[in-house]
């Protein structure tokens, strides 16, 4: 069972990307948000890391996004991550 799913929507917010350096490697990631066009809009925010920021298109652009959901305990609570495999603009 393949954990990857797709989904198609406009982009409606691309957050700034944010950095940082672990080991002496420098990562990055950024946040954006979907709105999918079904009868009952869903909004998703996704997750890039790395060179996968460079797929995410501007404000407006319909896309199909490719991702893999995953979750993880920290501190008692759950959290889930929507991770970017790939970005097509439709």
């Amino acid at each position: 069972m393949s954990r990857i799913t797709e989904v198609t929507g406009k982009v409606i917010v691309v957050e700034d990307q944010i950095s940082g350096d672990k080991g002496g490697k420098t990562w990055y990631k950024q946040i954006f948000v979907i709105e999918t066009s079904e009868t009952k809009p869903a909004k998703l925010a996704f997750m890039a890391w790395g060179d996968k920021c460079d797929l995410i298109p501007a404000v407006g652009t319909e896309v199909t996004v490719k991702y893999s959901p995953e979750s993880r305990e920290y501190g008692g609570k759950w959290y889930t991550d929507l991770g970017v495999w790939n970005i097509t603009n439709k």
